[in-house]
């Protein structure tokens, strides 16, 4: 009788599974074999496994369109390195971890000078009427508030190419290093990163960033779990992890590191606003 009761006891203390869906962002920092796939080592999901002790966490790479499925129709799953908006907000329940940059126009080096760029940067609505210009986005990326109207639109217009992929988005760069197509957008901490990887060097270094004029705010970026109780009780705890001081500055350093250091010095007070607020309940979806 003891022996069974003992037996019951182990079974109901085993640890629930969570598998975690890892977007192309995050996935360029996680480490590969133990080792780091680039020289800014940093693994977003470490703070949060654990504080997570009574999971077993399963990851698993995906690209943003399969893992907006995955939130949809399953209840134990969690997708980090997603930026928030309405339309996910239906999907999921979200929690912030760091803000990124607004994207940023990447066009070959040598074509620098064809491209018009002001003080303010350079304006997308005008830049996408130009015929003698092809330009491509990734499928499924969110852009921000700023820029996804503008970008939805040409797409549906044809005037810019959507495509779809299982990577980072490197291979957007690469078409772009070859000439398929003239110019995309990408964010500033995207390119910072693959410049620490070796065999990216290639493609970063013909490439050259520019502002853009219609982004006016960073975007929130963070995890999202299932829409189910199971969903909203985890967001719940992972919110509260990632509200505790020194976690809070694990991402803020995290941030600033990803960061070149041109932006990072003028987009100082964006930093201190998401990172000094970052408490729990302040950026998360909890209460829709």
């Amino acid at each position: 009788m003891l022996a069974g009761s003992l037996s019951s006891l182990r079974l109901a203390a085993a640890p629930e599974q969570l598998t975690w869906g890892i977007t192309a962002f995050p996935l360029l920092l996680l480490k590969k074999d133990q080792q780091p796939k680039s020289s800014l080592n940093f693994d977003p999901l470490e703070p949060i496994i654990q504080g997570l002790p009574d999971y077993t966490h399963q990851l698993q790479t995906m690209n943003i369109s399969r893992a907006l499925l995955e939130l949809k129709k399953r209840d134990d799953v969690c997708i980090i390195g997603l930026q928030r908006s309405p339309e996910r907000d239906q999907l999921g329940y979200f929690t912030a971890l760091y803000i990124s940059l607004p994207p940023q126009l990447v066009i070959r080096s040598s074509d620098a000078a064809g491209f018009s760029n002001p003080p303010e940067g350079v304006a997308l609505g005008q830049l996408l009427q130009r015929t003698d210009l092809r330009g491509a986005v990734l499928a499924g990326r969110y852009y921000g508030a700023d820029l996804t109207p503008v970008i939805q639109s040409a797409v549906a217009q044809g005037r810019l190419q959507s495509i779809q992929t299982s990577g980072s988005g490197s291979n957007v760069l690469d078409m772009l290093r070859h000439g398929r197509i003239d110019y995309t957008l990408e964010y500033a901490e995207a390119i910072q990163l693959i410049q620490t990887i070796p065999e990216m060097h290639p493609i970063i270094q013909t490439l050259t960033l520019l502002p853009l004029k219609e982004t006016t705010a960073p975007i929130v970026s963070g995890i999202y779990c299932s829409r189910t109780d199971k969903g909203k009780a985890l967001i719940r705890k992972i919110d509260q992890i990632a509200s505790e001081p020194q976690v809070r500055e694990h991402y803020r350093a995290a941030s600033q590191a990803l960061t070149p250091a041109a932006a990072r010095q003028h987009y100082s007070d964006w930093f201190d606003a998401f990172y000094n607020r970052r408490e729990p309940g302040a950026f998360t979806n909890l209460d829709d």
